[in-house]
């Protein structure tokens, strides 16, 4: 996540899917399991159905970037989540990337009970 957020034209968010408030955009990305990892922005989104792999994540992503445009969405206002604010953007509802964001968002929708070990 912070290798990603020394770029310029990317940012990481997560957004925690057991909050009521963010049942929603949970539901509309039909989180299924967690993590569940989403490419948005730039007038496109995709999900990562590749292994928890850091490498192989980092990958996926930058072909994403490569084949886009700029063209964000999420704040620090959202309640902080499992991750390091420093590196990972606190979405929810009131603030969460659409398609047309400026920047290509990598977004992590996850369960805030887990330890965090099973994240990428």
């Amino acid at each position: 996540a912070k290798r990603l957020q020394a770029d310029d034209d990317s940012a990481v968010g997560g957004i925690d899917c057991t909050q009521p408030s963010n049942h929603e955009i949970c539901r509309a990305h039909n989180v299924t399991g967690y993590p569940t990892v989403y490419a948005i922005g730039w007038g496109q989104q995709g999900r990562y159905k590749g292994r928890a792999d850091l490498s192989q994540l980092e990958t996926w992503f930058d072909k994403v970037r490569s084949t886009s445009r700029p063209t964000g969405g999420g704040s620090s206002v959202c309640a902080p989540g499992l991750f390091e604010a420093d590196a990972v953007v606190p979405l929810c509802k009131a603030h969460f990337p659409g398609s047309s964001s400026k920047h290509a968002w990598l977004v992590v929708l996850y369960d805030q009970g887990q330890d965090g070990s099973e994240l990428v």
